[in-house]
């Protein structure tokens, strides 16, 4: 039972956690490839989204962030033919690429899921879900703090004040 519960649960647990916050070192970046067919409305580029995405936090042109919509496996913007589209998403990497913060936050996903699913206890469930929640902060924390805090940049201030 419990082998089933957790192929069952195992891929949706961690594939949530990776997608509830950017975390650094799940965070991959690509160029993207125009598509030739532009789309019907609104924007006036497509491109192909990396296969392995999970979730995409960001497009950027020489470096700025973008406007775009997700259509499907396409994402939709205003770039110029010549522009390097470059996507910021999020992927599943390698369980031996995981920082121990994360790792003991998904073995706590998994024990709330498991107590559920298996020992049939709410309250064993619940007071793993408060220990998840709780190591999902200190997580966040500390992979916030393995990346510079970026300034901000006088003009975008400026332009978004006018």
């Amino acid at each position: 039972t419990e082998a089933k519960v957790a192929e069952v649960l195992y891929d949706d647990v961690v594939q949530n956690e990776l997608s509830l916050y950017p975390w650094g070192f799940s965070i991959q970046q690509e160029q993207l490839s125009r598509l030739a067919a532009t789309p019907l409305d609104d924007f006036t580029a497509a491109y192909d989204l990396p296969t392995d995405m999970l979730m995409l936090t960001k497009i950027t042109v020489s470096d700025e962030t973008i406007i775009y919509r997700i259509n499907g496996a396409q994402a939709l913007c205003d770039a110029g033919e010549t522009d390097d589209v470059i996507a910021h998403y999020v992927v599943q990497p390698d369980e031996f690429n995981w920082p121990p913060y994360f790792r003991t936050l998904v073995e706590m996903r998994l024990a709330s899921e498991f107590s559920a699913a298996i020992a049939q206890k709410a309250d064993l469930a619940q007071l793993h879900h408060g220990r998840a929640e709780r190591q999902s902060m200190k997580a966040r924390h500390r992979d916030a703090a393995q990346h510079t805090t970026r300034a901000l940049r006088g003009r975008n201030v400026l332009r978004t004040r006018g």
